[in-house]
Formats: C-alpha cells, structure tokens, sequence
C-alpha cells in the first residue's frame, strides 16, 4: 500500500523563493494561473497582437512606419523626433501622459516588455521607438542612437 506523503513547493514570489502552502489564497490562485513561457510558442500565436519580426540579413527588412511614445517636455523625446522627420519616415507621435497614449503603450508593452530596457530604478527609458513593417513591429529602439542604428 502505498502512503501519501505531502511534497513542499517552493516558488519565487518578490524575489526570494517561499512554501506555496504558506502562501494566501490570492497568491495561491495566481500560482495556478500561471504559464510556463514558449517564446516559440508565442511567436507562432494568432491573437498575439504585436510580435517582432527579425530583421531580414542585418535590416534590410523595409520600415514603413514608427511609433513613438513620449512625454510632454523630454529632451531626449525631442530628439529622437527631429532626427526622425529629417529622415522623413512616416510615424506617430504618442503621449505617454494621455490615458489614450498609455492604453497604446500597454497594449504593445505586453508583447515586447523583454525588448524594452528600464533603468536601475525601474522606470522605463524614454522616448520608446516602436518600427513597424505591414503592421507589425519588427524592432525597438530607445533614445536617439539606437534609432540611428537602426534607420541609419
């Protein structure tokens, strides 16, 4: 016969590992949500709505449009602007601050959160350069040297 013996679980919650028995409802309920991560997977997924697309031999994929998502006054945000119209592409220009720019801004994030870089405090980096070809993003870039880089 055999006997049942209870297994600990241990899982990371706020980055330190603790007993999931331990844990409150919400927490337990949230654990058992979760999905395992296939960037395989989610690359191949239908309803994802964004989805980088690798650039063909080194960027010679063909950028037709860009979005930018800035803050009112942000140098930086300013910057990568000009640079911009003085390579005349066409783009969008997006108010962080406004809750329209903002539902944008997460609708995407959620798809390319791993591209895009924050700071040591956690706040993300601004402006954030979004280049898309037939709809969809095919990089990321973050500040006017990294556009260069990339539409140089």
């Amino acid at each position: 016969m055999e006997r049942a013996v209870p297994c600990e679980v241990y899982s990371r919650v706020v980055g330190y590992f603790r007993p999931v028995h331990n844990w409150n409802i919400g927490k337990k309920q949230e654990f058992n949500e979760r999905l395992e991560f296939s960037e395989m997977q989610s690359m191949t997924n239908p309803k994802a709505k964004a989805q980088i697309v690798p650039l063909v031999n080194g960027g010679s994929e063909t950028i037709d449009y860009y979005k930018i998502f800035t803050f009112p006054n942000c140098d930086k945000c300013e910057a990568v602007k000009s640079y911009l119209k003085e390579k005349d592409y066409k783009g969008e220009v997006i108010d962080l601050k406004s809750p329209e720019g903002n539902k944008v801004f997460r609708e995407y994030y959620k798809d390319l959160k791993d591209n895009i870089k924050r700071t040591e405090d956690g706040t993300l980096k601004l402006p954030i350069v979004l280049f898309m070809s037939n709809g969809n993003v095919v990089s990321t870039a973050q500040g006017v040297d990294e556009t260069k880089t990339i539409i140089a």
